[in-house]
């Protein structure tokens, strides 16, 4: 259902005036009447809106000469109404009243702009949110209202609904917090805050954030908050299973809040939290993610999973990822090269066009596995396997060496070299062993045995 929005501007009243005009801040769909101030026209006064800083004509009485504003009308004040505003018509509009017979004219002017964004928080049933408005203080303010759908949650002027006694609404800035939230309400809520000079709006939609993760020893992962972060305006704040903090670490990006997890081990599991403040102009986040370790990917020290086959023969990388997630998507990378995608939607997956691997790649479309045909000494090296959901990333590493000899070759050659060692050492041990215990001759043999060698 689109709102109506009427904009009531008293020379006396206004709030936020600027050099441009008044400012107004709408929803795309609402309608908003900006309104000259005036009680009835005179058959001889004139009246022109005017749309943007080229100041071209927008409508005059009983006509509407652009054709963006359609949606646009004209009463017999002379106030314009804008019916389901779009984004197109954000800008500054100016109205001019000539008043023949009092001999003045009046100008006014309004910056416009219509927003079509909402503020999307996702939290765990049982956490507790923070949605803010914004402002400072109340003074100006007439009304605050705050529903969800079409059901009023609580007001400025009256207590909180019974039937939302988890609800705390804050009278000095209007902000509302909804402690251990509740499974019926995850929904759209909707603030409109009610002024001299005009009703502004903000939505809001409040999601279920529960995320769990389910991991192998070895694997890496990155846990999502799902924001860009702006220095200096945005806290971010991790603690993990043990209550260990994590404000500024290597492990979290800069730009995202994101927490990366490497080579994961059993002792690592459990629940990482995550708090963020966005702004004072927007919502608090309180999100956990719960990370099961089922199994070993790998022992190695650095996770990576060795792979070794023998040049011609074919390969699986297995991603050890049931069936249940294909619909999130996978990336196979090679030495940083992207070789294979699966998005998740569609039934084909996507290779890359590097010639080392045309036509030896098939990818499977609910597991994620990578099979390697004809395999050979170009395609060694380390190969990375990324699950990407909207919450979080699982990758996966294998170290895979494609050789000439295959492992039973290898054992083989080492088989014989031993052998081999081994018949030296016996031959070697042999002769020792021969002339240590052959008789030794005496002097007179041996000097028998020279007259012998040395006569003719």
């Amino acid at each position: 259902m689109k709102s109506a929005l009427t904009v009531l501007l008293f020379p006396s009243l206004l709030i936020g005036v600027f050099a441009d005009g008044e400012k107004l801040s709408v929803m795309e769909g609402d309608s908003v009447t900006l309104q000259t101030g005036l009680t009835d026209l005179q058959k001889d006064d004139e009246i022109r809106w005017r749309f943007g800083q080229e100041e071209s004509l927008l409508a005059e009485i009983n006509s509407t000469s652009d054709e963006r504003f359609r949606n646009t009308h004209l009463d017999q004040t002379g106030s314009l109404t804008i019916r389901n505003i779009t984004a197109e018509q954000s800008g500054l509009y100016e109205v001019e009243i000539i008043r023949t017979r009092s001999r003045y004219t009046v100008h006014r002017s309004f910056n416009v702009t219509v927003r079509d964004d909402v503020e999307s928080v996702s939290v765990l049933e049982g956490d507790t949110v923070t949605l803010l408005t914004g402002l400072k203080e109340t003074e100006r303010i007439k009304q605050i209202l705050w529903k969800s759908g079409d059901q009023l949650i609580a007001d400025l002027n009256s207590p909180v609904k019974e039937t939302w006694s988890n609800v705390y609404l804050n009278r000095t800035t209007g902000d509302l917090t909804i402690s251990n939230v509740r499974n019926n309400q995850y929904n759209y809520y909707e603030v409109e805050i009610h002024t001299t000079g005009m009703i502004f709006r903000r939505k809001y939609l409040v999601t279920d954030a529960t995320v769990s993760v389910s991991l192998m020893t070895g694997d890496s992962v990155t846990l999502h908050t799902g924001f860009n972060i702006i220095p200096g305006k945005n806290a971010v704040l991790w603690t993990d299973n043990q209550d260990k903090s994590f404000t500024q670490s290597t492990n979290i990006n800069d730009m995202t809040g994101d927490f990366t997890i490497r080579n994961i081990q059993q002792d690592q599991s459990g629940i990482y939290t995550v708090n963020i403040i966005k702004s004072r102009k927007t919502m608090v986040l309180l999100r956990n993610f719960h990370v099961n370790i089922n199994g070993v990917f790998s022992n190695e020290k650095d996770g990576v999973k060795t792979v070794s086959v023998v040049t011609g023969e074919s390969l699986t990388l297995h991603s050890n990822v049931d069936d249940t997630q294909s619909d999130v998507s996978k990336e196979w990378m090679f030495d940083h090269l992207s070789i294979a995608k699966t998005d998740g939607k569609s039934n084909t997956p996507s290779y890359s066009s590097d010639v080392r691997f045309k036509n030896k790649l098939d990818v499977d479309i609910k597991t994620g596995d990578l099979y390697i045909v004809r395999s050979s000494t170009e395609h060694t090296g380390l190969y990375q396997l990324k699950i990407i959901n909207g919450t979080y990333t699982i990758q996966k590493s294998f170290s895979v060496c494609v050789s000439c000899l295959s492992p039973a070759a290898v054992a083989r050659i080492c088989v014989g070299v031993i052998a081999g060692v081994v018949a030296v050492a016996a031959v070697a041990a042999f002769l020792i062993c021969r002339r240590r215990c052959k008789k030794p001759r005496t002097i007179k043999e041996e000097k028998g045995q020279r007259g012998r060698r040395w006569s003719y």
